[in-house]
Order: C-alpha cells, then sequence, then structure tokens
C-alpha cells in the first residue's frame, strides 16, 4: 500500500468519503459587496449537492468547504456574466437551476 506521492502523484488537498462524484468545477465571481477570490463551486451527482470551497491564497489548502444539499444530480454548470447568475443542469429531473448570490 504505497501513498499516491510514492506512485508518483501529488497528494490530494482533500477528499469527500463518501465519494460525492464530482461533475465538474466553476470559479466564483465577486460581486459588488462580497470578494469571493479562491472560491469555487463544486457541483455533484452522488452527492446531489452544490459544494463552495475556499483555497488559501497559494491554492495549497482549503479554509472552507460548505454545501448546499439540492437532492437533485447536478451534470453542470456555467456562469452567465450578462445576468449574473449560475445556470444548473439537474439531471434528476431534467430541468434547470438558477443560483444568484445577492450583493
Amino acid at each position: 500500500k504505497k501513498t499516491h506521492k510514492e506512485l508518483g502523484f501529488v497528494e490530494p488537498i482533500t477528499y469527500f468519503t463518501p465519494a460525492i462524484a464530482p461533475s465538474g468545477i466553476v470559479k466564483t465571481r465577486n460581486t459588488k459587496n462580497l470578494n469571493f477570490d479562491n472560491y469555487f463551486f463544486v457541483h455533484s451527482l452522488k452527492g446531489q449537492s452544490l459544494y463552495l470551497l475556499k483555497f488559501e491564497p497559494d491554492y495549497k489548502k482549503i479554509e472552507l468547504i460548505d454545501h448546499i444539499d439540492l437532492n437533485e444530480r447536478i451534470r453542470h454548470m456555467i456562469y452567465l456574466e450578462k445576468e449574473k447568475i449560475y445556470l444548473l443542469a439537474l439531471e434528476s429531473s431534467s430541468s434547470l437551476g438558477i443560483l444568484k448570490i445577492k450583493d
């Protein structure tokens, strides 16, 4: 039983147990009143949640992991700049979710 490092890989910064089956990661956008530097959304299939991760400035550690349970498999997520919303493709209900962060 070798470590990732012994096999030539970099050890993960974090992991989820049980596995969440991440389907993507999206950089958060700053708002007028909120600074979201180093924040990312991770969307998941098995976890059926949207996770918010905040990295330290050097991206070597995670300062915060939070999540929103949606009870939906999240297939894809994009940010629409003009509308200032995140659009989520929800697989279980074949619908679209909209996430807007208030200023």
